[in-house]
C-alpha cells in the first residue's frame, strides 16, 4: 500500500507502468485504456460491515478530489481465502481491519494486487468526491 499526494503519483510509474496514463484518466472520464478500468465508488459513508474488495492481478488506485474519505485496509492473507470472482476480484466478508486512513482532497492510496480495502467509512466528509480505478500491469498478469 502506498499513501501519498496526487502531485507525486507519476513518481510511482516506474513501479506500476499504468500510472503513466493515470493523469489523463483522472482528468478525462471518457479516457479509455486496456490498462485502466474504473470502478464504482461509494458516495455515502456507512458503518464497517466486514466487507472488503481485493484485485487478484490489478492494483487499486483510490483518489480523493474533494473533501475527505476514510478507508480501511485488510490483510492480504484474508483476501487469498476469498473466492475469485469475475473480473479478477475477491470479495471478503468478516475481514479484520489492518489500517485506517483518512484520505484528504489531492491524496491517494494505491493498493497492490491482493491487498483488500473498503472506502466510505464513518468520519468521511458529508460530501466528498473520490474515484477508484483498477490498474492492470502486463508484467504481473501471468
Amino acid at each position: 500500500m502506498i499513501y501519498d499526494t496526487r502531485e507525486n503519483l507519476q513518481k510511482y510509474a516506474a513501479l506500476l507502468p499504468p500510472l503513466s496514463e493515470i493523469e489523463q484518466a483522472l482528468d478525462d472520464p471518457t479516457f479509455l485504456s486496456p490498462r485502466i478500468r474504473r470502478m464504482q465508488s461509494e458516495t455515502v459513508a456507512k458503518a464497517y460491515s466486514g466487507k472488503m474488495i481485493a484485485a487478484e492481478v490489478a492494483s487499486i488506485l483510490h483518489v480523493v478530489s474533494s473533501g475527505k474519505e476514510v478507508v480501511a485496509a485488510g490483510y492480504r492473507s484474508d483476501a487469498k481465502r476469498a473466492s475469485l470472482r469475475a473480473g479478477g476480484l475477491r470479495y471478503l466478508s468478516d475481514a479484520p481491519v489492518h489500517t485506517v486512513i483518512t484520505i484528504a482532497a489531492g491524496e491517494f492510496v494505491l493498493f497492490m494486487p491482493g491487498e483488500p480495502f473498503v472506502g466510505a467509512l464513518p468520519g468521511s466528509s458529508d460530501l466528498w468526491v473520490s474515484e477508484t480505478l483498477l490498474l492492470f500491469d502486463e508484467s504481473i498478469q501471468g
